[in-house]
């Protein structure tokens, strides 16, 4: 049953990634304009445009670009940037590991900082902290994540407190442990925009077990309750 039930939801997601990759395949080639004109400029020849057509493989019929790009998509081969000139693993390694730092540090402070803060505010529920509390997760849930980076920028790096760099720029040949300095900014900004949610269930979760039956009785029975 539940083997069964696995194999459905991630032959559902596979079907639907390849759905998705099929819209977007045919709504990129769907654009005004030409790769090879972009990438060469308006004053580019005849034969440098059919040439550089030719070798993107763009003279091929539809059909066979996407199987072209899928199969190598899947085999590990996914071509080489035609801004950068490296290849595209190599820029998705980077980028992904950087991410996932990134990601660490969050959950790293987030959850914590859930915990403890949605705990107070569920234990003194409608209480004047509790209420601060909740507007303030209310507002920072309803800000977008860019106007808090905005927010944070204006705040820590450039006219108040200018104490973290308002640009920065990781080193790729570097570890990015060596340069975690340059994270702490995008790592506020990234805390402060998921912070809210986590937090709200928590503060649900415990406000549920203080109020459930056995917590009421044990007060009966003597529990001092928190003041």
């Amino acid at each position: 049953m539940i083997r069964s039930m696995i194999l459905r939801r991630v032959g559902t997601g596979l079907l639907t990634l390849w759905l998705i990759s099929v819209l977007v395949f045919v709504a990129i080639h769907l654009l005004p304009g030409n790769a090879a004109v972009e990438l060469l400029g308006h004053d580019s020849t005849p034969d440098q445009l059919q040439l550089l057509t030719k070798q993107l493989g763009l003279d091929r019929s539809l059909p066979y670009q996407y199987w072209h790009w899928i199969s190598g998509l899947v085999s590990g081969n996914w071509g080489t940037s035609l801004v950068s000139s490296l290849k595209v693993s190599t820029i998705v390694k980077t980028h992904l590991e950087n991410t996932a730092v990134l990601t660490l540090f969050t959950m790293l402070i987030t959850t914590p900082l859930a915990i403890v803060i949605g705990t107070y505010s569920a234990v003194h529920n409608g209480r004047a902290a509790d209420s601060v509390l909740s507007v303030l997760t209310l507002c920072l849930s309803a800000i977008p994540s860019f106007a808090i980076g905005v927010l944070v920028i204006y705040l820590l790096a450039t006219n108040l407190f200018h104490v973290l760099p308002a640009a920065s720029v990781l080193d790729p040949s570097a570890s990015i442990w060596s340069q975690w300095k340059l994270t702490i900014l995008p790592t506020i900004t990234v805390v402060l925009a998921t912070i809210p949610y986590p937090l709200r269930m928590v503060r649900a979760s415990m406000i549920d077990v203080l109020q459930s039956d056995y917590i009421m009785m044990a007060r009966l029975k003597g529990l001092p309750e928190r003041k």
